[in-house]
């Protein structure tokens, strides 16, 4: 089994519960645990995060 080398970090956060995975390609991911929603954002696709903070006031 090969071990993951990427670097992960989980925060809580009131209702929200935010997993990133650090590597070649970047992500985000943001459970929204009151509505059960799921936000998925790739940074290296998104190269601007202020599109991704709009994404998420919605």
């Amino acid at each position: 089994m090969k071990k993951n080398k990427n670097l992960d970090i989980t925060v809580r956060l009131n209702n929200f519960k935010i997993k990133t995975y650090l590597g070649k390609k970047p992500k985000i991911i943001v459970k929204d645990l009151q509505r059960n929603k799921k936000y998925n954002f790739n940074l290296w696709k998104i190269k601007n995060l202020s599109i991704a903070r709009k994404l998420l006031s919605k």
